[in-house]
């Protein structure tokens, strides 16, 4: 399987990275079905969209995300793709599905040099909620660390206790650090207990990182310092008022 690296310049002139699946056509992430051979010409058209790199992953995607990540002053652009065979599983007991295959990750340049790749455990479950990303430099290095929600349990990939937030050297793929995940609200059913996210951003140009657990019922974020230690954390019961749709 192949990915394609997109630039497309909208009409108010931003400039925008996407992917697409060479087999199937052009998607977006909400796209309910594939954009056909048929009528991507006419979107290429309108969007101005010129293909600037394709890449072999040498393994079929259902799902695919990526983001950019910067690997220093004088480095080259880079991007994570993130992907899987499965589409993407969803924690709702409807759309609920076990994997057949498992994350895959791999980082390379604007130029298509690809500078590693790694395989997740079966312990991860290959979606968004399960397991988000975010490139982020924490340590004010000017390189970004890739902060994910790991599971280091590979039998139980629903358990929480193999749960952890992983930091990831952008340069060799090798993991820098582990912490555990701060745990879910108790009592909740499936689809409320696996809604992880990861950002970032700064105080007074000091960076932290926010973890967050939790949308349609009770939320818990928490800020962490350069160090890894606590520098905040905050509750919202489900009665309280909370953005949860």
């Amino acid at each position: 399987m192949r990915i394609k690296l997109i630039f497309w310049l909208v009409l108010i002139g931003t400039l925008s990275i996407t992917f697409c699946n060479s087999r199937t056509g052009l998607f977006a992430k909400n796209e309910k079905r594939p954009v056909t051979e048929r009528n991507s010409e006419s979107i290429e058209s309108s969007l101005k969209l010129k293909v600037m790199l394709e890449l072999a992953t040498g393994s079929p995607m259902g799902q695919l995300h990526a983001v950019p990540v910067k690997l220093g002053k004088n480095a080259p652009k880079a991007f994570l793709a993130i992907y899987c065979a499965d589409k993407v599983v969803d924690p709702y007991v409807e759309m609920f599905f076990f994997p057949t295959d498992t994350l895959k990750l791999m980082l390379f340049t604007e130029a298509g040099r690809v500078l590693w790749k790694r395989e997740l455990g079966r312990g991860v479950v290959p979606g968004g909620w399960f397991c988000p990303f975010y490139p982020f430099d924490l340590n004010s290095d000017g390189v970004d660390e890739i902060w994910f929600v790991n599971n280091t349990d590979d039998e139980h990939p629903l358990g929480t206790k193999g749960r952890c937030l992983e930091r990831i050297n952008a340069l060799t793929g090798k993991t820098m650090g582990q912490w555990p995940w701060p745990k879910s609200a108790p009592r909740q059913n499936l689809s409320h207990v696996f809604r992880n996210f990861i950002l970032g951003g700064y105080v007074k140009g000091m960076p932290v990182l926010v973890t967050a657990q939790g949308t349609y019922g009770p939320m818990k974020l928490q800020g962490w310092k350069p160090d890894m230690t606590l520098r905040w954390e905050y509750d919202i019961d489900r009665s309280k008022p909370g953005c949860r749709y």
